[in-house]
């Protein structure tokens, strides 16, 4: 199987996880077992908007389990040596998200487009001027347009945005 295959998710399951942010605060999440459905919307929301990012972060493998497992299909999101990637399923936009200098609309979006997608993305959100530009020089409203697109447009099973 290709490493970059996407596979359709199953199962989202949380085991025995428990979550910190740093030491000497009380864990986010403490020996937690959980199944996310996938077949449905799932609004995951908390009084502490960090708690919830980092919750997010967890899902998509970019935040570092304090025990615990957090498996796609049963593979951990954690394991770089495993044919199935789950993060390949899943589109992410986090806040964090910054352009690097040479990062244009067009070098973004076409990792994960087709031409035609790109062409229509770039017509329908009337970029035309803008795709070859380096974004790290744009706003920050239009570097974000640019990830929050890649994450939406690029059809992944699971969406997770900040």
């Amino acid at each position: 199987m290709d490493k970059n295959q996407q596979l359709e998710i199953n199962e989202i399951k949380l085991e025995n996880v428990t979550l910190k942010v740093s030491e000497g605060h009380d864990p986010i999440l403490q020996s937690v077992d959980y199944s996310l459905p996938t077949d449905e919307v799932l609004l995951i929301e908390s009084s502490n908007h960090q708690n919830a990012t980092t919750f997010l972060k967890l899902l998509a493998g970019r935040a570092e389990l304090s025990g615990g497992k957090v498996l796609w299909n049963d593979e951990s999101v954690f394991t770089n040596d495993s044919l199935f990637d789950p993060r390949d399923s899943m589109g992410c936009y986090f806040e964090s998200f910054r352009a690097g200098h040479k990062e244009t609309f067009e070098s973004i979006l076409l990792k994960d487009l087709g031409q035609e997608e790109f062409d229509f993305v770039i017509d329908y959100f009337d970029l035309g001027d803008k795709e070859k530009q380096p974004l790290k020089g744009m706003a920050y409203s239009f570097q974000k347009l640019a990830y929050l697109i890649k994450s939406a447009a690029c059809n992944k099973q699971v969406l997770v945005l900040e």
